[in-house]
């Protein structure tokens, strides 16, 4: 008796669990839809089909700097005026260009982590 006492709660409180997270949602589902996304900066969404991105995130990928850091070094210089900077990078050395995405992003990441990076 005690272990169907025991399952009839458990069972009841995933039901209700289940209910307030439908009725949760659906409630948030209604507030975006009546919000206004237009005030929003949507600059960011653009970026990569500006003049230049391409060709410079292939350039820093064909001087050995991995994939994803190269996007993700691009993606935080929005600003960055891509054709010449890439004019830029072709006058400076490898190892120089490495060095100065490693140090923007790894500054990047320094910036926005929660605690600072211990050990290094």
């Amino acid at each position: 008796m005690i272990q169907l006492c025991k399952k009839l709660a458990i069972s009841t409180m995933a039901a209700l669990a289940l209910a307030g997270a439908s009725l949760t949602v659906s409630t948030q589902m209604v507030k975006a839809d009546g919000y206004d996304f237009t005030e929003f900066e949507t600059e960011f969404l653009n970026h990569r089909a500006k003049p230049g991105y391409q060709e410079l995130l292939r350039f820093l990928e064909n001087i050995g700097v991995d994939e994803e850091t190269a996007e993700f070094y691009l993606d935080f210089n929005l600003n960055m005026d891509f054709t010449k900077t890439l004019e830029e990078y072709k006058t400076q050395s490898i190892d120089e260009l490495k060095t100065k995405v490693d140090a923007e992003v790894d500054r990047i990441f320094e910036e926005a982590a929660p605690i600072p990076v211990i050990g290094e």
